[in-house]
């Protein structure tokens, strides 16, 4: 959640400019995914994998599961709960949460679950 009410939210180089740059690259990728079916070959190359990953739901559906190759978030087999979970492919290859693609690896067998902050 963006504080509109703390100046350095609203400035150049701030929280709310990081996510209008943030919801702008999932527009693109929204776009690409409606005219092409699939996330391009480069975009998914450089996503982080995400083994034994299964659909949760905090207040809002995301995936969970263990990171490798994260931009972020360092280290392999790291578990984590993903931003929104945007868009997911039928045969759970790949995922777009709000902050970026997932390679989905393997499946989680546990149901979805609720993720407490």
């Amino acid at each position: 959640m963006i504080d509109i009410d703390n100046p350095t939210s609203l400035s150049g180089g701030g929280a709310l400019d990081r996510e209008i740059v943030r919801l702008e690259r999932l527009l693109a990728d929204l776009r690409h995914l409606r005219d092409r079916g699939e996330p391009d070959e480069v975009s998914l190359h450089v996503a982080p994998v995400l083994d034994g990953w299964s659909i949760a739901f905090a207040s809002v559906p995301c995936l969970v599961g263990c990171v490798t190759g994260h931009p972020i978030l360092a280290g392999a087999g790291r578990y984590i709960a993903t931003s929104d979970l945007c868009v997911v492919s039928a045969r759970g290859k790949w995922g777009r949460t709000r902050s970026r693609y997932y390679q989905l690896g393997s499946k989680s067998e546990l149901t979805p679950r609720i993720v407490l902050s």
